[in-house]
Parts: C-alpha cells; structure tokens; sequence
C-alpha cells in the first residue's frame, strides 16, 4: 500500500506538468490558433453558387495555413495566419476535382463537357479557373487582421 501515495505524487505532478505546458494553439484569452476572420468570397463579381473551400497561406511562413468553408452566397469564417497571406479557392472534393466547377456533379447530359460547349456548367454554379484552386499560383493576395471583414473577389 505504500506505492500508491508515490503514484499519486508522480501522477499529480504529472498534471501539474501537463497543466503549465499545455497543448500548444493560440494565447491564455484564445486558445485556439490563428487569427479569425470572416467575409464573402465572389468569383468576378458573383458569389460561388456552392459549397466550397478556402485556404489562406502564410507569405512569411508557407507551412502556416489555415482554411474555411464557403456557403453559397459565398460567406465564410476561418481562423487563418495573421499577416499578407496568399489565398486559393476550391469546389467539390479539392483542387478542381469537381471540373472547376462549384458543386460536386455536372448535369445530366454534360458530364464531361465537350469541345464544342467547353467545360461541364452546373445550374447555380460559376466557373473558377484553375489558377485560382492553388495558393502559389491564384494571383490573390490579402492582409489578415483580425476582426476586419476579409471581402476577396477572384478574378
């Protein structure tokens, strides 16, 4: 029996340890990482149609990333890397995997597009360049500051 006031010791020492350390992430008063941030995103003017995904991506500090998700009317909210950060925009599953499209699945009858009509179109839906579905090749680049409304139109 006279192991388990040692244990005790050791495991409360333990948590003590683990308590001061903590798990990493943000400040005491924001836990959690990043800077949040909030806008609309819109592609020439016009929001996305669609769910859809964007990432932010530090210029001082690439593996300092951050992303959100987009509602149709091209809302969002993240928490990101504070400072000039470059910006992408994906549809469906990532990366174009939706044709470049919004959405996730073309109309019946356009399902690869042809050469004739060009790329697949979706209802609802407005095409996104490739370009723009890649940070280090978008083109678009904003200031993070937290608590100021981010508003980014690719195009």
């Amino acid at each position: 029996m006279t192991a388990l006031p040692g244990l005790t010791i050791r495991l409360s020492l333990f948590a003590g340890f683990a308590a001061l350390v903590g798990c990493g992430g943000g400040t005491k008063s924001d836990p959690l990482p990043g800077t949040p941030i909030s806008g609309k995103i819109t592609i020439d003017g016009k929001p996305p149609g669609t769910y859809c995904s964007v990432q932010f991506v530090s210029v001082a500090n690439p593996s300092d990333t951050g992303s959100g998700g987009v509602d149709p009317s091209g809302m969002y909210g993240s928490r990101v890397p504070p400072g000039r950060c470059k910006v992408a925009l994906t549809f469906g599953g990532g990366g174009g995997s939706s044709g470049g499209k919004a959405g996730g699945a073309f109309p019946k009858g356009n399902e690869g597009g042809n050469k004739a009509s060009g790329p697949p179109k979706m209802a609802g839906s407005v095409e996104l360049p490739a370009k723009f579905q890649k940070p280090e090749t978008s083109g678009i680049e904003v200031d993070v500051v937290a608590g100021k409304p981010l508003d980014i139109d690719f195009k």
